[in-house]
């Protein structure tokens, strides 16, 4: 496998690091909306859900003492945290998220 060094990206360097034809995108939301989403993808925590997020750049804590107060629609659609955050201490490139920026 190969590193992607700095510079422009071609389709040939992606798949010499990601062969395996997923889509890769680029998403821009709000800190809370990632602390949503994290939320949402620890809800499950600690049975094997295949939910856990792999970041890079980013680290977070889980309190598995905290029932996971996520709430879904009829389509088991995320809708909103009802309750206290099983997600905190999150940090983005070793800076606390700041939920309001967009």
């Amino acid at each position: 496998m190969n590193d992607l060094r700095n510079g422009d990206i071609t389709c040939r360097s992606i798949l010499g690091v990601h062969p395996y034809g997923n889509t890769i995108m680029t998403v821009h939301v709000s800190g809370q909306m990632l602390k949503d989403i994290l939320e949402y993808a620890v809800r499950k925590c600690p049975k094997k859900a295949g939910t856990f997020p792999h970041v890079s750049g980013m680290t977070f804590t889980v309190d598995l003492s905290v029932e996971s107060s996520v709430q879904l629609d009829d389509q088991e659609q995320f809708t909103r945290v009802e309750g206290p955050y099983r997600v905190s201490e999150i940090r983005v490139d070793g800076r606390d998220l700041d939920l309001l920026a967009e």
